[in-house]
This record gives C-alpha cells, sequence and structure tokens, in this order.
C-alpha cells in the first residue's frame, strides 16, 4: 500500500493497489460463508442459553405449530389451511405468516416435527435461514461488484447484527425467514432484467418471498422491484425495464393468494384495530441509535414489551464505522447510475424507520433496520474491494480509534451501571480495529489476513454479546420445557380431546422465572399444547375471532380472565345448551387461584385435582360421536353426522318443518358454504362465533354438506397460474424468437445465388 513514482508491474506505485484475492476455486467463497455462519449460529444457544432461539413468539407460537404442521402433513394434509382443533388459532390461511403455501417452509415442518427437542429444533431452523441469509447477502453484493472477499466479510456479518439476531432468529421466526429471500430476490431480479437468469429462477425466488406470508417480506418485494427498475431507467435501458415491470406483475400475481383471506377476516378478528397510521413510540429507534453501528454494548433508549430494551439491537458489526475512514470512496465516480438501486432501497427504509410507529399493516419499525442495514452492507463491500488509503495514516487511525471511543461512551452513558461489560468490549474493539489496520495495509499481498481479523473478531463479539445478554430479555420469556417426549407423556393421557384450560398465563410465567420449566407441570402458553398433540382450544392467535375470544374471556395467548368459566357454563342463546357443550369441550383444566370453586358444575366430573389445579371431563359422552355438530333445532331429526379431514362436514338429516339451524363445534369463520340436494344454505355465526348453517322451511332429506375454501383462494390460485405462466413466456418467447432468427440466417446463408449462373463443359 506504499507510494511512490517507481512503476511496479507496469502499474505506477501512484496508482492504488487492489487487495490480493488468493488464487482459490471461486466456489470456496460462498461454501465458506455458509459454513461459517452456521458454526457462529451455534454460538447463542451455547454460550448464552440453551432456549436462546426460543425466545417470545417463536416459544409460544412458531415452534409448537411447527411441529403440528408437521404432523398434519404426515396424515396428508398440505396446506395446512384450517384446523378446527386449533380453535381462534386455527385459521392458519387467514394468519398468512406461516407461510403454508411454501415449499422450504413444508420441509422443515417435517423436519421439525420429527425432533424430540424444541431448543434443538428451533436452533436448526434458525441456523438454516441465517445460514441462507449469509449466502444471499454474499451473492447480492458480487452482484453489485464486490470482491469475493469483501463480499464473504458484510455477508456473515449482517446475520449476527443486532435486530436479525436478539428479535427475528431469537424471537420473530417469520421475519428472519421473510428477510432471509430479500437478497436474492434483489440479485434474482437485477440478474434476470439484465438476461443473466431466466425469467422462471427469479420468479421462484419471488414467488417464495411472498408465499412466506410475512408482509415485510412482500414490502422488501416491492422496495427491490422500484429499485432495479430505478436502474434500469438511469441506464436507459428499454428491455430491463420492459423485463423488471412483467416480472414484477408475474410475482405480484402471487399476493391474492397468499393475502386476501388476511383481508377477509381482519374486520372479524381481534387485532382488527392494529392496522392504521399512528405514533406510540413503541419500537422506534432514534437517528443516533441509527448511527452508532459498531458498539456492541449499546443498549438503545427504545420503547419495548419490557422497557427498557435490553439488548443491542441497532448494533450491526464492530468493523463497519472504524473501517470507513480507510476506504477509497473516490471509487465509485462513475458508478453512481449502476448502483442507484443500493440507494434507492436504502433511502426507502430509512424514511420507514424513521416514520411513525404504525404504518397500515406495518408495525414497529425498529423490524426495518436490517432491510436498511443490507444495502449499507453491500456498499461498503463495494467500496472495500477497491483498497484502502494508505495516506495519512495517523489521521485515519485516530479517526478509527474515535468512532470506537464515542460509542463506547455512548453505550455507556446509556447503561452506566455496566461500566465493567462497556470498558471489557471497548478494549475487545480497540485491539480489533488496531489488527484491522495491520491487515489492511498488508491486504496488497494477501487479503487472508484481513478477512481473519473481521471473521475471528465478529466471532469474539459475538461471544461477548450472547455471554452479556444471553437471549432478547426484551421479549416476554416463556421458560416451556424443551422435552417432547417428556410432556407428551405428561399430557397424553390426562388433557384428551377438545381440551380447554382456564388461567391465567402472567402468574405461570412470572413463577417460570423462579421454577423454570417446571413452573408448566400442569399448564401450558400459547400453542405450546400443539407440540404435544393435545388439541387444545388455547393457542396463540394473530388473528382470532373476536366475538368468540370474547365469549370465552381469552386473550391472543390463550389466557383467560376470571369471568371465563362462568361465561363457559353460561348458555349463549335461548334454548340452547351452554357453550362447554355446544363446543363439546372433553377437559376443562383450571387453574384453582384463579377459580377455586370450579368442580360443582352440573354434568361435569372432577378428574384429579391438587393445590393448583382441577382437571375435569363431562360425564356423559357428546352426541354424535366422530362429527362435530353439536347442537340442532328440536324440529330437526339427524340420521347420521360426520366430520371429514380438518374442512368438510356431513349430517344426514330427515324432512325439516320449520326453519332450523345446525350448530358445530368449531368456528364460523369467513370461506364456508353449505348446501343440501343441491341447494346452498346460509351460513352463519352464533353468538359465540360457532358455525351455524340454517335450514329454511321446508327442507327436505337430504345429506347437508358443509366445506370450507379460504376466502379468494380460487381468484387467487388462477392468478397465480398466470404468473407463473407469465414467466414461462417470458423466458421461453425469446428463445423462440431467437431461434427463428438463426433459422433464417441459416437459410439466408445456404440460399442458392440469383442471377447469371457459370455453366461448365
Amino acid at each position: 500500500m506504499t507510494t511512490g513514482t517507481t512503476a511496479v508491474n507496469g502499474r505506477s506505485a501512484s496508482t492504488p493497489i487492489p487487495p490480493h484475492e488468493p488464487r482459490v476455486p471461486g466456489w470456496m467463497w460462498p461454501v465458506g460463508v455458509t459454513a461459517l455462519t452456521l458454526l457462529y449460529a451455534m454460538v447463542p444457544p451455547f454460550v448464552g442459553a440453551t432456549s436462546f432461539y426460543r425466545r417470545g413468539d417463536s416459544a409460544s407460537q412458531f415452534l409448537p405449530t411447527w411441529v403440528h404442521f408437521g404432523d398434519l402433513m404426515r396424515d396428508g394434509a398440505w396446506p395446512p389451511l384450517m384446523d378446527p382443533n386449533s380453535w381462534h388459532g386455527g385459521n392458519y390461511a387467514a394468519e398468512a405468516l406461516f407461510g403454508v403455501y411454501n415449499p422450504i417452509n413444508a420441509l422443515n415442518w417435517l423436519v421439525v416435527s420429527f425432533i424430540p427437542n424444541l431448543d434443538v429444533a428451533a436452533t436448526l431452523v434458525k441456523a438454516e435461514f441465517l445460514a441462507l441469509l449469509a449466502l444471499g447477502i454474499y451473492l447480492l453484493a458480487r452482484e453489485y461488484g464486490a470482491a469475493r472477499w469483501a463480499a464473504s466479510l458484510v455477508a456473515v456479518a449482517l446475520p449476527f447484527s443486532g435486530f436479525t439476531l436478539y428479535w427475528d432468529a431469537a424471537t420473530w421466526a417469520a421475519g428472519l425467514i421473510a428477510f432471509a429471500y430479500v437478497p436474492y430476490v434483489w440479485w434474482a431480479f437485477r440478474r434476470a432484467a439484465h438476461g443473466r437468469l431466466s425469467p422462471i429462477w427469479a420468479f421462484v425466488v419471488g414467488a417464495l418471498a411472498i408465499t412466506q406470508g410475512n408482509p415485510y417480506g412482500v414490502l422488501g418485494v416491492v422496495v427491490i422491484g422500484v429499485a432495479v427498475l430505478t436502474e434500469a431507467l438511469l441506464a436507459k435501458d428499454w428491455t430491463a425495464v420492459r423485463r423488471i415491470v412483467l416480472l414484477g406483475a408475474c410475482v405480484a400475481a402471487l399476493i391474492p393468494l397468499v393475502f386476501m383471506p388476511l383481508l377477509q377476516t381482519a374486520p372479524l378478528a381481534v387485532r382488527a384495530n392494529l392496522a392504521g397510521v399512528r405514533n406510540t413510540d413503541m419500537m422506534s429507534p432514534h437517528l443516533g441509535d441509527l448511527l452508532n453501528l459498531s458498539s456492541p454494548t449499546l443498549l438503545p433508549d427504545i420503547k419495548t414489551f419490557l422497557n427498557p430494551m435490553q439488548v443491542p439491537a441497532t448494533y450491526f458489526a464492530w468493523f463497519v464505522l472504524p473501517m470507513l475512514p480507510w476506504l477509497r470512496w473516490s471509487s465509485l465516480r462513475g458508478r453512481l447510475s449502476s448502483l442507484a438501486g443500493l440507494a434507492v432501497v436504502f433511502a426507502g427504509y430509512f424514511l420507514l424507520v424513521a416514520g411513525p410507529s404504525v404504518l397500515w399493516f406495518f408495525r414497529w419499525p425498529l423490524r426495518l433496520v436490517e432491510y436498511a442495514q443490507l444495502p449499507f452492507a453491500v456498499l461498503l463491500a463495494v467500496v472495500a474491494s477497491a483498497g484502502f488509503r494508505s495516506d495519512r495514516r495517523a489521521a485515519r487511525l485516530g479517526a478509527s480509534v474515535g468512532l470506537v471511543v464515542v460509542g463506547a461512551y455512548l453505550a455507556w452513558a446509556q447503561t452506566p451501571s455496566d461500566l465493567q461489560l462497556h470498558a471489557v468490549a471497548t478494549a475487545l474493539v480497540l485491539a480489533l480495529v488496531l489488527a484491522l489496520v495491520w491487515a489492511m495495509r498488508r491486504s496488497s499481498t494477501s487479503v487472508l489476513p484481513l478477512v481473519a481479523v473481521v471473521q475471528t473478531g465478529i466471532l469474539l463479539v459475538l461471544g461477548l454479546q450472547t455471554a452479556a445478554f444471553p437471549q432478547n430479555a426484551s421479549a416476554g420469556p416463556w421458560n416451556f420445557p424443551a422435552s417432547v417426549p417428556a410432556l407428551e407423556e405428561r399430557f397424553d393421557s390426562r388433557y384428551t380431546g377438545t381440551t380447554l384450560q382456564l388461567a391465567s398465563l402472567f402468574d405461570i410465567r412470572r413463577r417460570a422465572t423462579k421454577e423454570g420449566p417446571a413452573a408448566w407441570r400442569d399448564h401450558l402458553g400459547g400453542s405450546m399444547f400443539h407440540a404435544v398433540g393435545v388439541d387444545s382450544v388455547n393457542t396463540y392467535s394473530g388473528v382470532g375471532l373476536k366475538i368468540f375470544t370474547k365469549a370465552l374471556c381469552m386473550d391472543y395467548n390463550g389466557a383467560t380472565c376470571p369471568r371465563a368459566l362462568a361465561l363457559l357454563m353460561k348458555p349463549t342463546e335461548e334454548g340452547r345448551p351452554n357453550l362447554a357443550a355446544l363446543m363439546k369441550v372433553d377437559t376443562i383444566v383450571a387453574q384453582r387461584r384463579r377459580y377455586p370453586d370450579v368442580g360443582d358444575e352440573p354434568g361435569w366430573v372432577i378428574a384429579e385435582q391438587d393445590r393448583r389445579t382441577t382437571v375435569l371431563h363431562p360425564s356423559e359422552p357428546w352426541h354424535w360421536p366422530g362429527s362435530r355438530l353439536s347442537w340442532t333445532s328440536p324440529d330437526v331429526t339427524v340420521t347420521s353426522a360426520d366430520t371429514t379431514g380438518l374442512s368438510s362436514e356431513t349430517v344426514t338429516i330427515e324432512d325439516v318443518a320449520a326453519a332450523s339451524t345446525l350448530v358445530f363445534a368449531r368456528l364460523g369463520w369467513p370461506g364456508f358454504s353449505a348446501e343440501i340436494n343441491g341447494r346452498r344454505l346460509r351460513v352463519t355465526r352464533s353468538d359465540a362465533g360457532l358455525l351455524e348453517v340454517a335450514l329454511p322451511t321446508g327442507t327436505k332429506a337430504g345429506e347437508v354438506t358443509v366445506d370450507f375454501r379460504p376466502p379468494g383462494q380460487l381468484p387467487g390460485l388462477g392468478l397465480a397460474g398466470l404468473g407463473a405462466l407469465g414467466a414461462v413466456a417470458m423466458a421461453v418467447l425469446p428463445a423462440l424468437r431467437r431461434r427463428r432468427e438463426d433459422e433464417e440466417g441459416a437459410d439466408t446463408d445456404g440460399r442458392a445465388p440469383t442471377g447469371d449462373v457459370a455453366h461448365h463443359d
């Protein structure tokens, strides 16, 4: 990195010498990035908490539901659109974020359903998508011209940034999976726009991102499409403009299939009021938090579920800021139009991060920090590929050290009580920065020391962070047991059939912070009963049928209020049995502390009771076993009733003289239809949200069939098919046109000449 006037190898010594990359097979770099990320992903559960990747919603919703989906798939049910056994949490098509149409998700569900330990299952799946994210970032950086070594640095760093690791990976699994697809979509769209990748493959990648079902992934696809389109417009590449517009339309055709059920169900949902535009400062980072990217112990002052923020949520990577003074920013001259997509994505997400805390269905701007960090990471790799400055070394070193010290001061100022931790972190980062500077000075000879310093630093800082912050303490702790066989042994024989738990989960969660998983010996929260095969009414739901949860006084996690028992035993409408009978509840698990008088209900017997729990079963079996039919009007005579699969009901009836009603022990979500003898019947829902079918006066004997199809599924499938055909057409038609032109050219070259013909004797 020295400069002078002597020519070296034909290059002026005043010309910057780019870092020297070793001559190894090109495939080794992406393989190394993937392997290293997988290895580093094992650090949090080993250094921090074994349940690091099973925190918050990952513990209460995603992991147990993945197990449940795997079980359903093994029984032949795919996609899992509806499960009546899960009640208010069973409308998976309307939940959207589980990605029920995504084949990669389906493979993971199958694998998870065979793993006996939920912590192990969580670690494997989260490590998988962290590694996929790293590989995608590497490919994207290479697509924008970054050297292999530079792309590998940011590719491994970003998956272990603060938000991605502590929130997406540890807590919001759907967010991690959606983000993992984004760099691939960007890479594929850009290559397809310039004719370097088949539109079919770009469509497949975009389809995976859309069918994941997370709205943030869809937003990413839209923003990326605009970014690639902007680059094509600036370059006046009209062919690329046409390709990206057509490709975007093909991918967008999948959106109704995935999100129409959510939009149709949302007005009836518990969280119907979430959409809108307002600012509560919830999960909203400040500008200073976004700029201090390299302080591993900075806990930003961000409002969260358990205030204050207790993890380094806005941290990016230790080397990002210290490296900036050494970069050759002049290398970007003449490349601004080709890099415009990076600016578009960064600017778009920066505005969203700085925006209100609720913007339509997009809540909590902190979730978008990683999307803004992605283009910045790519730009950093692109600029670093040009080499490092060698002049004014003392000033540049002072700037690097100063950035570390200022960041350390801000971290200490935020949490002064953690002085020792900040001091250790600062000493570590300063040592790494000195090693980084040394390696940058020698990069023109070999870049391997630089790569080794950065990747070793990522590992050391990751170890420090997970030792200091062993799990995301800002997300609600659950401390569920991890062994599926042990849970099955404890609950399978005790809680049979449709099981309703009446309990305050807050009390048990608070006790679990002291007792650990043993606190859940009789109860489980969220959707954890799924993991052990119990058909629990109490499930986690991001949607939830409002009138049903109100009828049971139940929240989205499945917790119930003190009035729940009385509501359960009270007839919901005149002339009908109580809600427990209409739901055909087979087991009631009541927390003694909240329901001390449980056990006196007529028609129920106590199966077991201790100081914490009472378990009840009905004294008589419910009518129509094998069917969810739970009640009919007095004028209806049922000769047979059967439930087929997860979404169909069949009831054979005799003539009905007066207007009557059939009630089923399942929720009346939008999407149900019913008919008898080819005649459509009106489908409604009871005051408690249960499915009802109305039989008009004079209905003749016959078979009532009830079926469920997610709202908009048929047109959604049609549009998705058109999108796929459009992508195939984009690939096939130009190929056919080129083939025809080649054949015409060959015919012209082989045609006999016209005019005078020479004759030979």
